[in-house]
């Protein structure tokens, strides 16, 4: 039989469907730009050109990276392990957007930082020069601390809530299946990714 482009399917009937981490980027992409851009105002609209190509890579990078163990932790910590019984959960699901889900709230380690203050209100005219200089040499770390505090609250108060309304739309079952060991999981994995990513986007604005 003669060979022509009739004879092969199209391309598009064997496109594989996106990872469940390409899926997540292609929902966080969006509201972490809007973020940058709401943050950093007139400084990320005067930033070069590599800056934004650097965000756009650490953005897809760090999400591609983390966010492939969350459908792992989603099926090793289900509640229901009788493949029969399972099968029938995921036949019979039926999504309730009213369902509250039982997130954990875990104390983040960055909002410990730059809390501590030195005090250099009542002697500072009295110190040697030397001593002034380690004074205000310690206030700007402090400052800058607080700075990186205050952009990894904020980040990551885009990136967890982002993400766990994405499980909350997008997986194929109950999340109440979860055990409370798995939402424990899922919940550590959604704060490294986030806690990753908005040290790395933070790294790369931090000096604009």
């Amino acid at each position: 039989m003669q060979q022509t482009e009739d004879n092969f399917e199209d391309d598009e009937d064997y496109e594989e469907a996106p990872s469940f981490s390409e899926s997540l980027y292609n929902k966080l992409a969006s509201p972490i730009k809007q973020f940058l851009i709401n943050y950093l105002g007139d400084a990320l609209n005067d930033a070069p050109a590599q800056t934004f190509r650097d965000i756009e890579q650490v953005i897809k990078d760090d999400i591609l990276l983390y966010a492939e163990i969350i459908p792992d932790y989603l099926y090793k910590y289900r509640t229901i392990t009788d493949s029969k019984k399972w099968d029938e959960a995921l036949d019979n699901f039926k999504r309730e957007d009213k369902t509250v889900f039982p997130w954990p709230q875990n104390e983040q380690w960055y909002n410990n930082l730059g809390d501590e203050d030195i005090d250099d209100d009542n002697d500072i005219d009295d110190l040697p020069a030397e001593a002034e200089n380690v004074v205000d040499a310690a206030n700007d770390l402090l400052d800058d601390h607080q700075k990186f505090k205050t952009f990894m609250q904020q980040c990551c108060a885009v990136i967890i809530p982002e993400t766990q309304l994405y499980l909350e739309k997008a997986a194929a079952f109950d999340l109440t299946m979860l055990s409370a060991d798995g939402y424990i999981a899922v919940q550590d994995a959604i704060n490294m990714l986030a806690e990753t990513l908005a040290e790395d986007l933070h790294a790369i604005t931090a000096e604009l």
